[in-house]
């Protein structure tokens, strides 16, 4: 985790303080919007995350889809400020030289909570890929001008996963050749049935097929090159997997 205490430079406390007001172990987190020099009303919204605010760079590696974030919230004070909580799950594209968000959600708190309340922050996926880094953060003031006094207490952040669908690793499914040009084959274990998807890089499904081990090799020719993101889910709804391809 990172704050945003080295903005403004050798002016900033400490926006994000340990508390012993805990859901449960010995701490927490509370984030506070700080005044760092009131003779030029300068203050800063408190902020916890997992990358920099100094530049907007960096994350937490992490390869999951989880459909939620969930995490523990009361404030600590209240002075009329809201508060926000957002994720992005992303990926590197290093054919694009490019960074995507595979999902994002966000969570804004509006009124005073004075004891602790159990939130729920759902993603949405615009992408099948599995991402490798997590942007989480959880901030007061948003967008707003800050209005110093108001703090948050964040504790027990958990990730919520779908019931019932089996992730598949790949290493017996994939699409071949990558990159392609003209045809690309799948390969699937012996007796089953998928459904494939095909979508490009604005997450529009242009492709939808039943594939099966017999049935098993796609016209590309006619698609534009580029960048796209495949999904294939087997006829029980059970396991699924992703993955990417180039048409060049």
């Amino acid at each position: 985790w990172t704050t945003n205490n080295v903005f403004p430079p050798n002016l900033s406390p400490s926006s994000v303080t340990k508390t012993s007001d805990s859901h449960s172990g010995m701490w927490a987190a509370e984030v506070h919007i700080m005044c760092v020099d009131p003779s030029n009303c300068i203050y800063i919204n408190g902020a916890l995350a997992t990358y920099s605010f100094y530049n907007n760079l960096g994350g937490a590696p992490y390869t999951a889809r989880p459909v939620a974030v969930t995490f523990w919230v009361k404030h600590g004070n209240w002075a009329g400020e809201y508060a926000d909580a957002k994720v992005e799950l992303t990926k590197w594209v290093p054919q694009l030289n490019s960074r995507f968000i595979i999902g994002s959600g966000s969570f804004q708190m509006y009124s005073y909570m004075p004891t602790w309340s159990q939130k729920s922050m759902y993603i949405s996926y615009d992408y099948t890929d599995d991402p490798d880094t997590i942007r989480l953060s959880f901030d007061v003031g948003g967008d707003q001008t800050p209005f110093p006094g108001t703090s948050i207490i964040i504790d027990d952040v958990d990730f919520t996963f779908p019931v019932g669908v089996q992730e598949n690793s790949g290493a017996q499914i994939h699409l071949f050749p990558n990159p392609a040009s003209e045809t690309i084959m799948l390969n699937v274990p012996t007796g089953n049935m998928w459904d494939l998807s095909l979508y490009d890089q604005q997450g529009k499904e242009v492709l939808k097929r039943t594939m099966s081990d017999q049935d098993r090799t796609i016209d590309v020719k006619h698609y534009a090159r580029g960048f796209y993101f495949w999904r294939l889910i087997d006829k029980t709804g059970q396991k699924q997997t992703s993955g990417s391809i180039s048409l060049q």
